[in-house]
C-alpha cells in the first residue's frame, strides 16, 4: 500500500516563546525585582545569588541562548550593583566574575533544559497523516503501467485523474 508511514511529531527543535533581545532585556526588571526581594530577606548575598540566579533561569528557559547570557548578565549586575555592592556599582573583583559565572551558566542550563522539555513536548504531539491512497488495481493484482492514470475517489465521491504512477508496478 502507498501511504505514509506515521511518525511520532516533527524532528524539527520548537520555536522558545520569547526572542533572544526579548527575554535578554527583560533580565533587567527580572534582576530588580530579585534584588528588591534579596534586600526583603535580610540584604544577604548568598540570597540575592540565589534570587537572581532563579530570575535568569525563568527568563532563560523561555529564550533562545543569547536570550538567557543576556538575562544572566542583566542579573547579575543587579545583583552585584545592589545587593553585593550599594548604590548601583558594579565591580570586578574575584567573587564578583564567580557570581556573573554562577548565574551566566545556571541561565544558559535552564536555556537547555527548556529547549529540551520544548522538543520532546514537540516530539509527543501526532503529526496530521493523510489517508492512505486507495488503488484498486494494485489490491487485485494488476499492474499500473507508465501509460496509464490511477483515479482515486474525491472526497465528494466523484473520481479525479491523479498523477501517473510510473514505477509502481506489482510483481508477482
Amino acid at each position: 500500500m502507498l501511504a505514509p508511514r506515521p511518525t511520532a511529531g516533527d524532528a524539527s527543535p520548537a520555536r522558545p516563546v520569547l526572542s533572544g533581545a526579548v527575554g535578554g532585556v527583560l533580565g533587567l526588571p527580572a534582576g530588580a525585582v530579585a534584588a528588591i526581594a534579596a534586600w526583603a530577606f535580610d540584604g544577604n548575598p548568598t540570597t540575592g545569588i540565589v534570587l537572581a540566579a532563579a530570575a535568569a533561569m525563568a527568563l532563560a528557559a523561555l529564550t533562545t541562548t543569547t536570550g538567557a547570557v543576556v538575562a544572566g548578565a542583566l542579573s547579575w549586575a543587579c545583583y552585584d550593583g545592589f545587593v553585593l555592592h550599594r548604590f548601583g556599582t558594579l565591580e570586578g573583583g574575584r567573587a564578583d566574575v564567580v557570581a556573573l559565572g554562577v548565574v551566566v551558566v545556571a541561565a544558559v542550563a535552564a536555556q537547555l533544559v527548556g529547549a529540551v522539555v520544548r522538543h520532546a513536548g514537540r516530539a509527543r504531539r501526532p503529526r496530521a497523516v493523510s489517508p492512505p491512497l486507495s488503488r484498486p488495481d494494485v489490491a487485485q493484482g494488476r499492474a499500473v503501467g507508465a501509460d496509464r492514470q490511477c483515479s482515486v475517489p474525491a472526497p465528494s465521491g466523484r473520481r479525479r485523474p491523479r498523477a501517473v504512477w510510473a514505477r509502481a508496478t506489482l510483481r508477482r
